[in-house]
Parts: C-alpha cells; structure tokens; sequence
C-alpha cells in the first residue's frame, strides 16, 4: 500500500487523469467483448433450434392441420343437406387419391 501512495504522490495530476481515464475504457472494452461473446453465444443457441427444432415443429403442424382438414371433410361427407359441399369433397378425392372404392354410392338426399 505504501507503494501506490508513494507512487500517487510522486506523479502529476494530469497523469492521473490520464491512468484512470485508460483504465476506465479498459474496462469499458472488457464489457464491450463480453456482452459480444454473449451476443454471438446467443445467435449460435437459435440457429441451432432453427436448424434442430423448426422443422420438426412445422412438420408437427403441417400433419395437425391435415388431420383438421380430413375431420372437417368427414363431417360434411356425413351430413346430409350439404349436397354441393359433398360432391366438391368426392370430386378432389376422385382427382387426387386413387382405389378410394366406389365414393358415387353414396347418394346425396335432402331430409326436409
């Protein structure tokens, strides 16, 4: 301790200044390159889930929102009074999937 007031004693105070304003943007530099390390940590941390987990969660809700579509086709295949929207559904399954069987044995009847 006797050192550094001996040494404080013995210096200008222009110098003074000079050490403790370099010592402060030291530290100011410090704190700058650890808050980018963190910052570069924390872009690595979501790239990774973009590439690890995204696609198994947008594959999630692409399959749930299938299963939705299929249900609510279903539905409007068992109601009766929906003629228009049953032969709509039976027409794009004609087109787009095969050996559904026979789906015009159905008829389409209206109770009043």
């Amino acid at each position: 301790m006797d050192i550094v007031q001996g040494f404080s004693r013995n210096i200008k105070l222009r110098s003074k200044l000079i050490i403790s304003s370099l010592i402060n943007i030291g530290m100011l530099l410090l704190v700058a390159v650890l808050g980018l390390n963190s910052l570069f940590m924390a872009q690595t941390g979501v790239n990774g889930m973009m590439k690890d987990d995204y696609p198994t969660i947008a594959l999630g809700n692409q399959l749930i929102n299938e299963i939705n579509t299929t249900i609510q086709r279903q539905a409007l295949l068992l109601q009766p009074n929906q003629c228009g929207g049953r032969s709509a559904i039976m027409n794009e399954l004609r087109g787009n999937r095969a050996n559904y069987g026979d789906l015009s044995s159905t008829p389409c009847t209206v109770n009043r």
